[in-house]
């Protein structure tokens, strides 16, 4: 990985952290991994969940009432109801109160994968460019494996978002932000790989969700329609190693501005959100 670095000159995403992260590890792994016995409540959520999964129950579905659901799984309303927030926390439900309302299945985000993963990332003081390098490994693997495994429906897919990039006003930095994610998660489902794209966008959701007052210069945003081009190009020509290269290129220039324009945002712990 090429060295990232602020003005202090410290590499983002290393020592002098190393320790700290080995020490963590070797703590959890001399604890071992006894399972702790696990709530009713959650024996039902991971039964609801699989249901989910196997499309049993879809996206817009309403779920049974409480009462319906207490007296399938034979236990309280009480258990029920914690299952259902869980998974609610989740992002797999929205729970609508009041009469006629009930809980209802929800196609979960990057975002809510992100949020859950926020809390893990700063209990364990984990950084935005900690974050920022992690991104500058995963995402130009998924490069590679979208030109591999790229169809035409979804080339044009990433040729309509540059087009929509290249009319968004210069004073509308929000607008850019969100379409240049909007690249990076169809590359990354381009990939094929559903564990390693929801990593990416969860990375990205996070990353993003801090980012809003950054300001895209017009070179900084003919720069990057230059790589996103370049990286079209190679998955066009299913080039792995060119789309693997570009990506890297576009995340580690965008990396070494952020460090010498927003050093700041880069040394701040990721807060749970």
């Amino acid at each position: 990985m090429d060295d990232i670095t602020n003005q202090g000159g410290e590499r983002f995403g290393a020592a002098p952290r190393t320790d700290q992260l080995v020490n963590r590890a070797w703590r959890e792994a001399r604890r071992g991994a006894a399972p702790s016995p696990e709530k009713v409540a959650m024996l039902i959520a991971r039964d609801l969940v699989r249901q989910i999964g196997t499309e049993q129950v879809k996206t817009g579905d309403p779920l049974p009432s409480e009462v319906e659901m207490a007296n399938s799984y034979r236990v309280g309303r009480t258990s029920i109801r914690e299952a259902l927030r869980i998974m609610e926390v989740q992002g797999l439900l929205s729970i609508k109160t009041g009469p006629g309302g009930g809980p209802t299945v929800k196609e979960p985000t990057s975002a809510d994968a992100g949020r859950m993963l926020s809390m893990h990332l700063n209990v364990r003081n984990c950084t935005f460019g900690e974050l920022a390098a992690a991104r500058l490994e995963l995402d130009p693997v998924l490069a590679r494996q979208a030109a591999e495994n790229r169809t035409t429906e979804s080339l044009e897919r990433l040729r309509d978002i540059v087009a929509m990039m290249e009319n968004i006003p210069s004073n509308n930095n929000a607008e850019w932000a969100r379409t240049a994610s909007m690249f990076n998660a169809i590359m990354a489902a381009m990939s094929g790989n559903g564990v390693l794209a929801l990593m990416s966008s969860s990375l990205r959701a996070i990353y993003a969700e801090r980012i809003g007052s950054i300001q895209y210069t017009p070179k900084i945003r003919q720069n990057s329609l230059v790589s996103y081009r370049k990286i079209i190009d190679a998955i066009s020509k299913q080039d792995a190693h060119l789309a693997h290269n570009s990506t890297h290129e576009l995340i580690s220039r965008a990396l070494k501005q952020m460090s010498r324009l927003y050093p700041e945002i880069l040394q701040a712990v990721v807060d749970w959100r």
